[in-house]
């Protein structure tokens, strides 16, 4: 999972990122409540941000949109459970905040290949 956060980043940059309590509070929001839908409105209201700054900041400190973001953790979370439950494909991507099956589908072919 800090793979999907940090990517590639050196420490320091995650130190500072990681002080700044506002986009600390948007990560802890998107992780909390990753299987919801969420607005980027939303986002940046966390972060008191303008919705053009907070996408252009969030993209820059983690390499990906927020949507990106979301969808990756998704993903990782839809992984961990297709790897150790009995639940349906569609129970899975229903419980993760999926609108369809399909776009599970779509989501995880694009991202697992």
């Amino acid at each position: 999972m800090d793979s999907l956060l940090w990517g590639s980043q050196p420490a320091v940059f995650r130190k500072a990122v990681l002080s700044d309590q506002h986009f600390s509070r948007v990560l802890d929001y998107i992780h909390g409540h990753y299987t919801e839908q969420m607005s980027v409105d939303k986002l940046s209201s966390i972060a008191l941000q303008s919705r053009y700054h907070f996408i252009r900041t969030f993209r820059t400190l983690t390499g990906l949109t927020p949507y990106q973001y979301v969808l990756q953790l998704r993903i990782e979370k839809a992984k961990d459970q297709l790897g150790s439950t009995a639940t349906t494909v569609e129970e899975i991507s229903y419980n993760l905040g999926f609108s369809s099956a399909s776009q599970f589908y779509r989501a995880f072919l694009k991202s697992t290949g």
